[in-house]
């Protein structure tokens, strides 16, 4: 079996921090099957998707896969019409729910984004959904899996929160809320949670961080460290933050974004708020501030189970498998 594997994003060393799920599931992947990456650079620009299609174009006509699998639905516009691989597409958020703009709007980009992504569900032999919610959305195949990014553990600091506190400097006072995201992407709604923050440090003493250009070390230092991961997202498939969050378990506070409910709404010491509006969020932060005890400890084990790294690419593989077969 040989796989070409496709992504519009992907991390590198100068940019860690893009899409690195990505690579990971590349990575992943490599060490069990023949499989080459195709990267290109998307940034909403048709003139890099025709670049990107001559080269596959090209790519094609010299090597034979049996499989060419894509992520994110848009990808297929870089897809030869007549192929004769099997082609799968993993969808990840945006794809299907859109791409917000500056004014956290749908605008027409985003509604071809969409019109493309669901004719890529048509086209393939095989979709694979980040989560439930995204499969709802679309046409689905005889042959469609729901498999979450994977998180990789082994960037779980062994060192104590007491320890890792000390080094960020916190005082034993602070409550620690982490935001994770650029605060130019509309969808995450920085600007939002930053409001929420500020209108409860007047009662509680919140430290709030945004982390962004982070590497993956980095942001699980952080939150081994932290009380709190707020996420206000109007948007998301399977946000891998909240995953990683509870690898270290750190207490999640988010919008119902996603799979996020299904993910942290059954689990003590992290919150689901009632919608996506301030006032519903802020009530919510504020359930989670007055309930708080820094003494307490969660164990998210069994949920962390359920999104091993692993188990991703045992069930893409066996994807792959069951597609070569039918």
């Amino acid at each position: 079996m040989k796989v070409l594997f496709i992504s519009p994003y992907y991390s590198t060393e100068d940019m860690p921090y893009i899409a690195p799920f990505v690579g990971r599931l590349y990575n992943g992947l490599k060490s069990r099957i023949e499989v080459d990456l195709f990267h290109f650079e998307a940034k909403r620009s048709l003139k890099n998707y025709l670049k990107a299609r001559r080269r596959i174009k090209a790519l094609l006509a010299s090597n034979q896969y049996d499989i060419i699998h894509i992520n994110w639905g848009q990808t297929i516009a870089v897809i030869p019409f007549f192929i004769k691989s099997k082609l799968i597409v993993s969808y990840r958020g945006s794809d299907v729910y859109g791409i917000v703009n500056a004014k956290s709007q749908h605008d027409f980009i985003s509604r071809i984004v969409n019109l493309v992504s669901r004719f890529a569900a048509y086209r393939s032999d095989a979709c694979i959904y980040v989560s439930k919610e995204l499969r709802d959305y679309l046409p689905t195949k005889r042959l469609n899996k729901i498999i979450p990014s994977g998180v990789d553990t082994k960037h779980v600091p062994e060192t104590s929160k007491t320890e890792l506190r000390k080094e960020f400097g916190f005082e034993d006072n602070e409550i620690v809320v982490l935001f994770v995201g650029n605060a130019r992407n509309a969808r995450k709604r920085m600007f939002l949670a930053e409001k929420i923050v500020s209108a409860s440090q007047e009662e509680y003493p919140i430290k709030f961080i945004q982390l962004w250009r982070k590497t993956p070390q980095e942001i699980f230092k952080y939150m081994k460290a932290a009380d709190f991961l707020f996420q206000v997202s109007m948007q998301e498939g399977s946000p891998n933050i909240v995953k990683e969050a509870l690898s270290c378990n750190l207490s999640v506070i988010s919008t119902p974004v996603g799979d996020t409910p299904s993910r942290i709404g059954h689990l003590a010491n992290s919150y689901i708020s009632n919608g996506y509006d301030e006032q519903a969020i802020q009530k919510t932060f504020n359930e989670a501030l007055s309930n708080f005890k820094r003494e307490r400890s969660n164990d998210y084990s069994s949920e962390v189970s359920k999104f091993s790294i692993q188990r991703e690419l045992d069930e893409v593989i066996d994807l792959y498998h069951q597609v070569l077969n039918q």
